[in-house]
């Protein structure tokens, strides 16, 4: 029975590569090799910056007889990783996942239903981990001749380590279940909550290079602190360096805490996984009701939708979030930015590609949302209620094109304008860089449900597997990026006879050519298709 449930649940976490239809059709060999090729260009370029991260700290602590502390560090890092990485996919396949009722009226111990939902998710906290701790396990090998325990650790706390971060991962989303029923706007809050995990980050990213020199300059009383305060990662780092009573130490503690995490969940399993109570009970107010078009009761359902739903939110529309935040960090530093970033392109002899430059950043941020691209397979299994509404399928799909610009534009344009204003571009420039980030985004936005019409996922029992393990999410994001990256590149064959304005304006055309195309598709072809799925 466990083998079988474990079975489900990788089936069901490989869903991405190998199905992508309502009938649960698999994908041709090639879109798997694709997927594939894919996922492991994103893998190693995130490892490649933790790899840089992790080859500037390893020698001088190494050189200063604190390995340990390399590997301490590394691992607390990869933990945090880890956690950011799984806490909210936790929350959604262990306590919102649509088949959990359907399971646990079966006669299958709620255990074993826990233990395999874990089994997946450990695989997801590997992932981010490894992203981590396998570059750095590859610098040290590099760097320094590793005992043969120590290289052997060194693995076995590779796959050791996940462990940690599931079990706060679990912690976390287990005070997320048993917060959720009584917050109003839980969608909201985890956003939020989100999003200061990401400042965070951030925060430590921007200010990474100043945190190793101080890092490098402090180790003696850094490492005092691991031994005392971080004593599970001091023990970690010496096992990781070839200490067997350390190695021992580091998986009895890590094993103890998941094992009594574990535990505990199996305990109020039933309990957190079938509570749906919805949220706090609202108070009744009498209040008219006013008659709505078609196209604007369908906008207000993708609106309710899309902030009724914290992993469709995160996923679908952190960009606008980026936007708003540069547009305000370019006030703020406004000086500072004008300076520099002129400076630089003065030193370049590239002065007439500021127009340029801003239209492609915000428009590689704006690239960022994806709104339309998991917005038909969100639907799942209740897309024949709008199938079989008296309503031309050509009014749901705009309603969906409508979410993505409205979503999408106002921010854009109003980071695009501040960038111009505080860089002293031309008005008669301006004006078409701001015409050619709005095109961008109508283009995004017909690209992405082409491409979710092209590949929808309508059978799904967590929102996370339609909006974040999709091949549409993937096409429509890597696309947005690619078309920023082509349009960019041709500023270099044509620059040498066309002016920023000129080449801004032909971008404009070509935008407008083909958001036209796709419109006009969507139109005739799309609408077919969203009525026979």
């Amino acid at each position: 029975m466990l083998g079988a449930l474990i079975k489900k649940q990788m089936l069901e976490s490989l869903s991405l590569l190998t199905r992508g239809s309502k009938q649960g059709k698999s994908r041709s060999t090639g879109a798997i090799v694709g997927i594939g090729i894919l996922f492991l260009f994103v893998f190693a370029s995130i490892a490649f910056c933790f790899a840089m991260m992790a080859f500037s700290i390893c020698g001088p602590l190494v050189s200063a007889g604190l390995g340990w502390l390399y590997f301490a560090l590394m691992g607390s890092l990869a933990t945090l990783f880890g956690v950011i990485g799984s806490v909210f996919t936790t929350y959604n396949a262990l306590y919102v996942a649509k088949d959990n009722e359907l399971l646990l009226a079966m006669p299958i111990p709620p255990a074993y239903l826990l233990f395999s939902r874990m089994v997946g998710l450990y695989l997801v906290s590997l992932l981010f981990e490894a992203m981590v701790m396998l570059p750095a396990c590859v610098v040290y090998w590099a760097l320094v001749l590793p005992s043969v325990a120590g290289v052997i650790f060194s693995v076995l706390t590779l796959l050791v380590l996940p462990l940690l971060a599931l079990a706060i991962s679990c912690l976390l989303g287990w005070l997320l279940a048993l917060i959720a029923p009584h917050v109003k706007h839980k969608s909201i809050v985890v956003a939020l909550i989100s999003v200061a995990f990401f400042v965070l980050y951030y925060m430590v990213a921007f200010r990474l290079s100043d945190l190793m020199q101080s890092l490098i300059a402090n180790s003696e009383a850094l490492g005092e602190q691991f031994r005392t305060a971080l004593f599970l990662f001091y023990q970690m780092g010496m096992g990781a360096e070839g200490s067997v009573l350390g190695f021992l130490l580091f998986v009895l503690i890590t094993g103890g805490i998941f094992a009594i995490v574990y535990a505990v969940l199996a305990f109020n399993f039933v309990k957190l996984a079938t509570n749906k109570r919805g949220g706090p009970k609202s108070v009744y107010r009498e209040k008219r009701t006013k008659a709505r078009s078609q196209g604007s009761a369908l906008l207000s359902k993708e609106l309710s939708r899309f902030w009724g739903s914290s992993v469709y939110l995160l996923n679908s529309g952190m960009g606008s979030l980026f936007l708003i935040v540069g547009a305000v960090a370019a006030l703020v530093k406004a000086g500072w930015i004008s300076e520099n970033i002129t400076a630089f392109l003065v030193q370049l002899g590239m002065t007439d590609m500021l127009p340029l430059l801003i239209c492609a950043v915000v428009c590689m941020v704006a690239s960022m949302n994806i709104v339309t691209a998991p917005s038909v397979s969100l639907e799942g299994s209740s897309i024949w209620i709008l199938q079989s509404l008296p309503v031309d399928p050509w009014k749901v799909l705009r309603a969906k094109l409508e979410l993505h610009v409205l979503i999408t534009a106002l921010p854009a344009v109003v980071c695009t304008a501040v960038l111009l204003a505080v860089l002293r571009v031309s008005l008669f420039d301006a004006v078409f860089a701001v015409l050619a980030v709005c095109l961008f985004v109508l283009f995004c936005a017909a690209f992405g449900l082409v491409m979710n019409l092209l590949f929808p996922n309508l059978k799904w029992n967590s929102e996370a597997v339609a909006v974040k393990q999709g091949m549409s999410t993937m096409i429509a994001m890597f696309g947005g990026w690619g078309l920023v990256l082509l349009l960019g590149g041709g500023w270099f064959l044509v620059g040498s006879f066309l002016t920023a304005a000129g080449y801004l304006l032909l971008c404009s055309l070509l935008l407008a050519a083909a958001s036209a195309l796709l419109l006009w598709r969507l139109r005739r072809w799309g609408s077919r298709r969203f009525a026979e799925l």
